[in-house]
């Protein structure tokens, strides 16, 4: 918890947001967000609430976008991903009020014991892979994903929490707290290229989470010890974050010959690629084979296209 507060953060101190969610402690600022300890009068129990920060967001256009993508996000459902319970604000600002976790982050966890063993690491890989493949299905990308993002709970598994509000913060030229480990070592470069949301960057993400839990760092060792099937797992984990957005034909298509082996050498390079933890280089071949698999797609419903006109 944060336990200084300046000026602007004590005047919303023991705030009340719709006659129900009092502020109690700030935990921590974002870019142009804060999120804060609250106590929730009507059914007495804790939450957190993620506001816009009233003292750097006056724009009205930029809280009606954080509206907009907090409606988005509230419509996610999954065991692994933390629930959102309410929407709120007044008259100078939006909120969220999520669930309160107080259970460790992956982070805090792995500095504190070290790497994981293949097999937890490889078990907490495939649970956040299912809350990113169901994201993903709903239109929610997170684009920030790392260590901190992730809590540990031994009830329920690995919950991950700041899904949402990309476009909003993109909008807020404000630089985000840093802290031990960098957040951004887990963020790809794809994203500063492109303004569209894509899943490239939650693989690239979710592959170095993956990395930091095996190895307790960024660094990968020169010889990697992974037994075969344990490689295997870890590309058919990051394949299934993506494998529903591929674009699927018949066999019985009018694709011809060429295409589908190219297709199928870049699929076995690609998983080669996540398999030796080379995660940006996978990410990138899954796009290429994605917009190859929409000109099979185009090509099967119109024989008449020559393959090397698309």
């Amino acid at each position: 918890m944060t336990e200084s507060f300046n000026s602007d953060t004590r005047i919303l101190l023991g705030r009340k947001l719709s006659g129900r969610y009092v502020l109690t402690s700030l935990i921590s600022s974002e870019s142009g967000t804060q999120t804060w300890l609250a106590k929730d009068l009507v059914l007495s129990r804790e939450v957190a609430v993620v506001l816009t920060d009233p003292f750097q967001v006056t724009n009205s256009d930029h809280i009606s976008l954080f509206r907009k993508e907090a409606k988005l996000i509230s419509r996610l459902n999954h065991p692994s991903i933390i629930t959102v319970l309410d929407t709120t604000g007044d008259e100078d600002l939006e909120a969220i009020v999520i669930e309160l976790v107080k259970e460790e982050t992956l982070f805090d966890y792995v500095e504190r014991t070290g790497p994981l063993s293949p097999t937890l690491a490889l078990q907490i890989t495939q649970q956040i892979a299912d809350a990113l493949s169901y994201a993903h299905e709903k239109g929610v990308f997170h684009e920030t994903l790392d260590p901190k993002h992730i809590f540990l709970c031994p009830d329920r598994g690995p919950q991950v929490s700041g899904f949402g509000f990309n476009k909003f913060k993109s909008l807020i030229d404000i630089e985000s707290i840093t802290d031990t480990q960098d957040e951004s070592d887990f963020r790809s470069d794809f994203i500063d290229m492109t303004s569209t949301s894509t899943t490239h960057a939650d693989i690239f993400s979710l592959g170095k989470i993956l990395q930091y839990m095996l190895f307790g760092s960024l660094n990968i060792p020169r010889k990697n010890l992974f037994s075969k099937s344990v490689k295997k797992e870890i590309s058919d984990i990051l394949e299934s974050v993506y494998e529903k957005d591929y674009v699927k034909v018949s066999e019985g298509s009018n694709v011809g010959g060429n295409l589908k082996k190219h297709l199928k050498a870049l699929d076995k390079k690609m998983k080669e690629s996540a398999s030796n933890l080379e995660f940006e280089e996978a990410a990138k071949i899954r796009d290429e084979i994605r917009k190859l698999e929409s000109t099979e797609l185009e090509i099967t419903l119109n024989p008449k296209i020559r393959q090397y006109d698309v």
